[in-house]
């Protein structure tokens, strides 16, 4: 079963909820992110936080 639970808020995607499985992610602010942009969201956060280190470093 498939049921529409929202939008993403950074692509404006229809975010699904399939056999209890949410395709997307809940934030703090409890908007909804598809996995897409969760994902491109994680990987910069990762990228800001490796550049962080390395200036901690250096």
């Amino acid at each position: 079963m498939q049921e529409f639970v929202g939008l993403c808020q950074q692509c404006k995607r229809q975010i699904f909820c399939q056999d209890g499985f949410l395709h997307g992610t809940v934030l703090e602010d409890k908007s909804l992110v598809c996995l897409d942009c969760s994902d491109k969201r994680d990987t910069c956060a990762d990228n800001k936080q490796l550049n962080n280190a390395t200036t901690l470093t250096d």
